[in-house]
C-alpha cells in the first residue's frame, strides 16, 4: 500500500512541475528533454526513434496557448525554478548568487554526453542529498552518486522504498498531517511515526485521508490515479476504488472487481506489505484450507498462475517468487495406491481433502484443517515422497517444481481393501477409504457390540476405484462398534470407538 502513496506524492510532485513550466513565457520543447525527463512528464513522450515528442495531452497545449512542438530551448525561462529543481535539471544551474539561469547545455544525454558547463550531467555530479532525491540515481555504500536502475515508475535497484518520495522527512508540514505513517513535531520536522509498527503490513487502513491527498491533484493527474475522481463542481475528490459490499451489507476494502494492477497491486502480495514471502504463503494456504475466506482482491492477489482458483500450483509460483529463480525441473510422477501418495522427481507441493497420518521429512512444512492438507517446502521441492492419508485424499494435486500439475496414476488392489479408520477413538464422526479393483455389490454396515446393525454406510453395487466413507455418530452413545465390509465373499471388520 506504501507504494502507491509514493507514487501518488511522486506524481504531485510532477503536477507541480508540470504547472511550473506551463506558467513559462517562452516555454521549452520536449525536444529538450532526455529519455529519464520525458517519461515524467505527462504531455511528453518518447518515439520509436527515442526522440522526445509533445504528448496528446490537454489537446497539445504545453505553455497555456496553442503549441506546435517547434519552438526554441532559449525560451525556457530556469529563473522560474527553486534551487533544487535548478541543479536538477541540465539544462539550468545555479549562479553564485543562488540564482537559477539557463546553462550551455546541448540537449546531448543525461548520463554520457559532454556537455560545456551545462547543469548536472550525470548522478556522480550530485550530492547525497540530491542522489536520493533524482530517482534514476542512488548512494552506493562508499558514498557516491551512480546511476540506478530504476524504469520510470519503480525502484529495480538500489536502496530505496519504492521511488518518490523517501521518508517522512521530505514531505513539508502539509503533506506531513496528510501522510498516516508521519507526524508533525513541535519543532516542524516530519518523522515517522509508530503507527502500525512503522509499516502497512495492516493492509488498508480506515484512517488514511484521501479527501485531502486528492486534493492537491489537477484533472490530470486526478484521472491517472484509481483512488480520486473529479466530482461535479470539478475538485479532486477520493473514490470508491477498492471498496465493495463484503457482504453483509457493509462496504470493506478489497471487495468488488476492479482493476487491482492498475491500483499498483501485484501478484502475490496478499498482504499489501509490497513484498511476496512467506506472510503471503501463509495466508494462501489458509484460503486453500478453507480456514479464511478470501476477499476479491486477495483472491485476484493469490492466483499467480491465473487460473481463477488459489491452490498449491499458486504456492509453488510464491516459492519461485522468493527464491527469485524457478527450481530447476526434471521428470515429475506420482503413483496413487489406495490413500498412499508416492510421488518421484521434482515434485514441490501437494494439497489433498484427506489427514496426513505419515510423518513428513527433511524442511517439508504441513498444515491441515477442515480435514484438509497442504504440503510444500521453500526450497522448492518436497524431501518426503511418500505419503500415507486417513482417507482416500479426494481433490488430489501434485504440484511440479516448474508450477504445472503433475497426473497423478491409480493402483487399483487386486482385492477389495479397506482403510484404517481416521480419527480412531472419535467424536463424532470417523472417516475410512475403500478401495475395489472390480465393480462389485457392496454391504457395508457399523454394528454395536450386541450385535444390532446401527448404521448402513453401502448396500449397492460401486465401480471399481477408491472410496471414502464417512460415519456421523453424533446420536449414538460412548462404546465399541465394529465396522463390517462384505463384498464377492470377502469380509473385512474394523474396531471403532466412539468417546464422548
Amino acid at each position: 500500500m506504501k507504494n502507491i502513496l509514493n507514487l501518488m506524492l511522486t506524481l504531485l510532485a510532477a503536477s507541480s512541475f508540470s504547472t511550473l513550466l506551463q506558467a513559462q513565457p517562452g516555454g521549452m520543447t520536449c525536444a529538450d528533454l532526455n529519455a529519464d525527463m520525458c517519461e515524467m512528464l505527462p504531455f511528453c513522450q518518447l518515439a520509436d526513434d527515442g526522440s522526445c515528442v509533445e504528448a496528446e495531452w490537454d489537446g497539445g497545449d504545453w505553455d497555456g496557448g496553442d503549441h506546435d512542438g517547434g519552438g526554441d530551448h532559449d525560451g525556457m525561462n530556469c529563473a522560474y525554478l527553486d534551487a533544487e529543481l535548478c541543479e536538477i535539471l541540465p539544462f539550468c544551474e545555479l549562479a553564485d548568487d543562488g540564482s537559477c539561469v539557463e546553462s550551455d547545455w546541448d540537449g546531448g544525454d543525461w548520463d554520457g554526453g559532454d556537455h560545456d558547463g551545462g547543469g548536472m550531467h550525470t548522478c556522480a555530479d550530485l550530492d547525497a542529498e540530491h542522489c536520493d532525491l533524482v530517482p534514476f540515481c542512488e548512494l552506493t555504500d562508499d558514498g557516491s552518486c551512480v546511476e540506478s536502475e530504476w524504469d520510470g515508475g519503480d525502484w529495480d535497484g538500489g536502496d530505496h522504498d519504492g521511488g518518490g518520495m523517501h521518508d517522512c522527512a521530505d514531505l513539508d508540514a502539509e503533506m506531513c498531517q496528510v501522510v498516516p505513517f508521519c507526524e508533525l513535531l513541535d519543532d516542524g520536522s516530519c518523522v515517522e511515526t509508530d503507527w502500525e509498527g512503522n509499516d502497512w503490513d495492516g493492509g488498508w487502513h480506515d484512517d488514511f485521508d484521501f479527501n485531502a491527498l486528492c486534493a492537491h491533484f489537477d484533472e490530470f493527474f486526478c484521472d491517472m490515479i484509481p483512488f480520486c475522481a473529479l466530482n461535479d463542481a470539478g475538485e479532486c475528490v477520493a473514490s470508491d476504488w477498492g471498496w465493495g459490499d463484503c457482504g453483509s451489507g457493509d462496504d470493506e476494502f478489497g471487495y468488488g472487481d476492479w482493476n487491482w494492477e492498475d491500483g499498483g497491486f501485484s501478484l502475490g502480495d496478499i498482504n499489501i506489505d509490497e513484498l511476496v514471502n512467506v506472510q503471503d504463503i501463509i495466508k494462501e494456504v489458509s484460503f486453500i484450507l478453507e480456514e479464511v475466506l478470501p476477499n476479491d482482491y486477495e483472491s485476484w492477489a493469490g492466483d499467480l498462475n491465473v487460473d481463477e482458483v488459489l491452490n498449491v500450483l499458486d504456492i509453488v509460483d510464491m516459492v519461485e517468487a522468493i527464491l527469485g529463480s524457478r527450481v530447476s525441473s526434471c521428470h515429475s510422477a506420482a503413483i496413487l495406491s489406495g490413500s498412499t501418495l508416492k510421488v518421484q522427481g521434482a515434485v514441490a507441493a501437494i494439497q489433498a481433502d484427506a489427514v496426513l497420518i505419515s510423518k513428513i521429512e527433511g524442511d517439508d512444512i504441513l498444515a491441515s484443517a477442515n480435514g484438509k492438507s497442504v504440503i510444500y517446502n521453500l526450497s522448492g521441492i518436497l524431501d518426503t515422497d511418500e505419503f500415507t492419508f486417513a482417507n482416500f485424499p479426494n481433490g488430489l494435486i501434485v504440484a511440479g517444481a516448474s508450477g504445472e500439475e503433475v497426473k497423478v496414476e491409480r493402483n487399483l488392489p487386486n482385492s477389495l481393501t479397506l482403510g484404517d479408520a481416521y480419527p480412531n477413538p472419535f467424536n463424532p464422526s470417523t472417516t475410512f477409504s475403500l478401495a475395489l479393483s472390480k465393480g462389485e455389490e457392496v454391504l457395508m454396515q457399523v454394528v454395536n457390540v450386541k450385535g444390532q446393525v446401527v448404521s448402513t454406510l453401502v448396500d449397492g453395487y460401486l465401480n471399481a476405484g477408491s472410496y471414502s466413507l464417512v460415519w456421523d455418530a453424533h446420536n449414538m452413545t460412548s462404546g465399541m462398534y465394529l465396522l463390517k465390509v462384505q463384498s464377492a465373499g470377502v469380509v473385512h471388520t474394523q474396531k471403532l470407538m466412539l468417546v464422548k
